[in-house]
């Protein structure tokens, strides 16, 4: 990975904490990696793996996050092409977890 491409990554997970903060939701950062926790309200973990990328590549980003993720979170992945907005991928089963 080039310079410009993790400096292009790390701006995509700033900008997602902030667009957190300005809802009122902190987020913790995963120890030694750029990745970030959302504490839900019941106390789950969701593992947010930050995707801001040209090219749309969600079946890979899924993939890498549920590798990626602890037994212990829930994985998803935001996401964005090029100037877009911002989304989330959850698995549907997980996030009626979440909810209920």
């Amino acid at each position: 990975m080039s310079k410009t491409e993790r400096q292009k990554g790390l701006r995509g997970q700033q900008e997602v904490h902030r667009l957190f903060r300005t809802l009122g939701i902190d987020l913790d950062k995963l120890a030694g990696q750029g990745d970030r926790v959302w504490y839900v309200k019941n106390g789950d973990a969701i593992r947010l793996e930050i995707k801001n990328q040209k090219r749309k590549q969600i079946d890979m980003w899924v993939d890498q996050s549920e590798a990626e993720t602890p037994a212990t979170m829930t994985p998803a992945v935001v996401w964005r092409r090029r100037d877009g907005r911002w989304r989330l991928d959850i698995d549907l089963e997980d996030a009626i977890g979440l909810v209920t």
